[in-house]
């Protein structure tokens, strides 16, 4: 288990959307489900022109302890940002630890 430890060495905090109503208005916040020690590994950044504009797209792996309970719709935020989770994965299905891969757009001032 020291070999998944040593490598948990970020905070990340897991949130999952919540909507409500406000006089006849739905709105929306992201409410914390956990604060977890993580490893972090950025896996792609890339470039796209969207809507007549330069974006930028960073893909990230975050790597926790296995966990029950986070699912695609649920972000990552990592140092203030929040990252879409596209993919979750239990290596092995050993239910040690999970691979949450997920992305964000960044604004590099382009």
């Amino acid at each position: 288990m020291n070999e998944i430890a040593s490598k948990l060495n970020r905070r990340v905090t897991i949130k999952r959307r919540m909507l409500f109503d406000t006089d006849g208005a739905t709105s929306e916040c992201w409410e914390p489900v956990c604060t977890v020690w993580c490893g972090v590994n950025c896996s792609s950044f890339r470039r796209f022109l969207y809507a007549d504009a330069v974006n930028y797209e960073n893909t990230t792996l975050f790597t926790i302890r296995y966990r029950t309970g986070i699912t695609p719709d649920m972000r990552v935020y990592y140092n203030d940002t929040p990252y879409a989770i596209v993919g979750i994965v239990d290596p092995n299905d050993g239910h040690r630890e999970l691979h949450i891969t997920a992305t964000t757009d960044l604004d590099v001032g382009a």
